[in-house]
């Protein structure tokens, strides 16, 4: 099954032309959207006219936010069910509908397994995957109700933020590794669950991206490993959140359920977990 490349990498999907037409004005929920990759994101959706919905926890910075039209910012803990029900009704007041969820609000926490503290784990736990579960369930709970949008040929599209690290586990993060595995898998069981529903769920794997959480953890294990921050990075490229915004783009602006069942790696052959025969299992 490895090797396969879905359709919706073509080339043209990465063009703000294109971006404009399929996302324009569709209401997208982005989690963690304050900082990052979420942020970037944000800016791309608002280039785009799309109708966004910023999530970030309390205490976040989200007041640049504040004046932007067709934006609505919410601050949630999205590890609460109650809270998760809340962000999915304040932007269907404000907007309707829900066309997409980006999950990508994640922590990561880094310790010598044989130092680390059970909360430590259960907090990533919660943030990363039941965050995330809690945040699908609220949307998909509105977009079963909602009529099939004629254009693009889905009720809505759920894309959550994996990580290479599901595939091999990283030094000192365990508990970041194994979370994003269970989101990986949680998102097979959702695009199998609710193909039928017109529901895609796709995970976009992120590389390295050159952000300030990344880079503390990046100290963080440098000091673990005994070397500077400037030997530990060196031989570790990096991306920029605003190039994998792209990535993300491309996403949002495909067709039908053209992602559903699908892991995204922008620049190497993908890894579909659909079956042999290309298709996704149906319930």
């Amino acid at each position: 099954m490895s090797g396969l490349r879905p359709a919706a990498l073509r080339a043209e999907l990465f063009d703000p032309a294109a971006w404009q037409q399929a996302v324009r004005n569709r209401a997208v929920i982005v989690t963690g959207g304050a900082g990052g990759l979420g942020r970037a994101v944000v800016h791309e959706l608002m280039a785009a006219g799309a109708l966004v919905t910023v999530v970030d926890r309390p205490g976040a910075d989200m007041t640049d936010f504040a004046t932007l039209s067709n934006l609505v910012a919410v601050s949630a803990d999205i590890t609460q069910s109650q809270e998760c029900a809340r962000v999915v009704q304040e932007a269907v007041s404000a907007f309707g509908r829900v066309d997409a969820l980006v999950n990508n609000a994640g922590v990561i926490h880094v310790a010598v397994i044989v130092e680390h503290e059970i909360e430590d784990w259960r907090r990533v736990f919660q943030v990363n995957v039941e965050g995330s579960f809690l945040m699908a369930q609220a949307c998909i709970r509105q977009m079963i109700e909602q009529p099939i949008d004629t254009e693009n040929g889905r009720r809505g599209l759920i894309v959550n933020i994996g990580s290479r690290a599901a595939d091999a586990g990283r030094p000192f993060t365990t508990a970041y590794a194994a979370s994003k595995a269970a989101v990986v898998h949680m998102s097979m069981s959702l695009a199998q669950t609710f193909a039928d529903d017109q529901i895609a769920t796709t995970v976009v794997f992120p590389a390295d991206i050159e952000t300030p959480m990344f880079l503390g953890v990046c100290q963080q294990i440098a000091d673990l490993e005994g070397v500077t921050l400037e030997q530990f990075v060196a031989d570790r490229p990096m991306d920029t959140a605003e190039s994998y915004a792209l990535v993300v783009m491309s996403v949002l602006s495909s067709q039908a359920m053209e992602f559903n069942g699908v892991l995204v790696r922008h620049g190497e052959d993908d890894r579909p977990f659909r079956r042999a025969d290309g298709e996704v299992p149906r319930r």
